[in-house]
């Protein structure tokens, strides 16, 4: 739910984006907005992720908790992102040529439950 509101406020600001999903429902409700290109696609099939992700700049993800350490991996593993920023705030870097790439990750900045918009 929270990769949707994120998606749906994403393309608000004229932003072209692909959202993946399992849930047939849950893509329907974003296929209301037509910036929003859907794939359905199981997302804990983690060797799948260079080739669905090689076509593009920018990767956020909003995976169920459970999901989520090994989701950043293939992430890291595909050349999205180089490293993460650890709770300590210090950046950590992941082998991924974080100066050849250009890229990092951001992670656990999460959104509190029942958050809206007012």
């Amino acid at each position: 739910m929270v990769g949707r509101a994120i998606a749906i406020d994403l393309a608000a600001k004229n932003t072209t984006l692909t959202s993946f999903d399992v849930s047939d429902h849950a893509l329907h409700i974003l296929t209301q907005n037509n910036s929003i290109k859907t794939i359905k696609a199981d997302l804990s099939n983690y060797s799948s992720y260079n080739s669905m992700l090689s076509s593009f700049d920018y990767v956020i993800s909003a995976i169920a908790g459970f999901m989520g350490y090994k989701t950043l991996g293939a992430i890291i593993n595909g050349k999205k992102c180089s490293g993460y920023f650890h709770f300590s705030g210090e950046f950590v870097g992941t082998g991924c040529a974080c100066k050849e790439n250009d890229h990092a990750a951001v992670v656990d900045c999460g959104v509190a439950p029942g958050m809206r918009t007012i």
